[in-house]
């Protein structure tokens, strides 16, 4: 194991120290201060994570069977792996960064003009119609927030039921009305 200590100075924070433990021994070809560097870049896969699972729903999978669950799990990651190749396409051709591109505005771009490329008579009109995507996906920036740091905190329960903490046995005895309610305790 190695143990990095590297001051970080983000621009509008107070300069911290990171301690970062990591496996990566060799100093020559893994340098303190880029490790520090890729750590702070982080928050670019906790979106990806993000959009994984609320965007695209992975939270919890639909299917009903077991057989399904390949299946759905497939069709959602390549819907992942798609819109990322458009945003890449989109930042090429209209020469804006990658990173300031909404994930969800493309998702939500594709979706219109998917219907809309598919009834086009024309291949030109198809080309016309995808080139107007991807200056709608370029024009669709989202603010640029280097450093940027959020707790990991929900903000509400998702459901209205209360948490399973006591033995199913003695929800069970309680009397249904609109909600579930707790057995009152002896």
């Amino acid at each position: 194991m190695r143990v990095i200590r590297q001051r970080v100075h983000p621009k509008g924070f107070r300069t911290r120290e990171l301690s970062l433990v990591t496996t990566l021994l060799d100093a020559q070809a893994y340098p303190a201060n880029e490790i520090a560097a890729t750590y702070l870049r982080r928050w670019r896969l906790e979106m990806c994570l993000d959009d994984l699972k609320t965007t695209l729903g992975l939270g919890a999978l639909r299917c009903k069977s077991p057989a399904m669950v390949p299946r759905e799990l497939l069709a959602l990651l390549i819907a992942h792996n798609l819109a990322p190749a458009v945003m890449t396409e989109a930042a090429r051709e209209q020469a804006v960064p990658l990173e300031r591109l909404s994930f969800t505005g493309t998702l939500d771009a594709l979706r219109s003009f998917c219907g809309a490329c598919a009834q086009a008579p024309r291949v030109a009109m198809r080309k016309l119609l995808w080139i107007e995507m991807l200056r709608i996906i370029a024009a669709d920036l989202v603010p640029l927030r280097p450093d940027r740091w959020e707790p990991r905190a929900v903000k509400r329960r998702p459901k209205k039921y209360p948490l399973l903490n006591r033995p199913r046995h003695d929800y069970r005895q309680i009397r249904h009305g609109s909600y579930f309610r707790r057995p009152a305790k002896t």
